[in-house]
């Protein structure tokens, strides 16, 4: 069987445009963003601790990031950075390195579940603040978030309804089945899972009454089941 590479973080963030002028730029944005990625996967939560966590791993990790020359980078440099990033280019580009570590990890094959899901991010949410509301498309079998969006904080804001659309736009849906709960059982959204080729599965509850009383007096029905069974 051949094995598929993924790409590194580093070639990843190498379409990330750079909004630092030429002169004084000493830490190759690739290497500092890969820096604050990977820092924040390994429970970084703050830009403090994610240098901080590069600095306890010494010189070793700092070569393979490409930070050699100049070492980690200072508190001050990383947000002056990140207040003037690109930041759809940063995201769009590490949806490719997770879709590349997706084909490289998913069974072969099989029919790939992605699950979309909403949560309210923690520590989002003050005493008169709503929290910040995310919708996630959760790839199970090779435990990778593929996307997400936010979903708002207030209904005003379209919520998981509305975000359901943009979390789909961009991923890769022939061969995979999107589940989900009863709020996404809505009929544009199931057509933009099923015209490029995507499956769907979702639950139905009182929230679509018609809906699920047709599928009861299906299962209820003495005539001849619709799916046939191949043994």
């Amino acid at each position: 069987m051949a094995v598929i590479q993924s790409m590194s973080l580093v070639e990843a963030f190498n379409s990330v445009p750079d909004p630092r002028g030429r002169r004084g730029r000493r830490h190759p944005l690739p290497a500092v963003l890969s820096l604050l990625a990977v820092g924040t996967m390994c429970g970084g939560r703050s830009i403090y601790a994610i240098l901080q966590w590069g600095r306890d791993h010494g010189q070793e990790l700092a070569e393979q990031l490409g930070l050699a020359k100049h070492g980690i980078p200072t508190n001050g440099m990383i947000s002056n950075l990140l207040r003037r990033m690109d930041l759809p280019a940063y995201e769009r580009a590490l949806s490719c390195w997770i879709d590349s570590c997706r084909v490289a990890l998913e069974p072969c094959g099989e029919l790939v579940a992605i699950s979309i899901d909403g949560k309210t991010l923690r520590g989002s949410q003050g005493h008169e603040v709503p929290g910040v509301h995310l919708l996630s498309a959760f790839m199970a079998g090779v435990g990778l978030v593929l996307k997400q969006v936010s979903a708002g904080a207030n209904k005003e804001d379209g919520g998981e309804i509305t975000a359901a659309s943009e979390v789909l736009i961009g991923l890769v849906l022939k061969g995979r089945v999107v589940t989900g709960d009863a709020l996404f059982a809505q009929r544009k959204l199931c057509a933009a899972i099923t015209e490029p080729g995507g499956e769907y599965l979702l639950a139905v509850k009182e929230n679509q009454p018609k809906l699920l009383a047709e599928i009861e007096d299906v299962f209820r029905s003495p005539r001849a089941p619709f799916l046939s069974m191949k043994m």
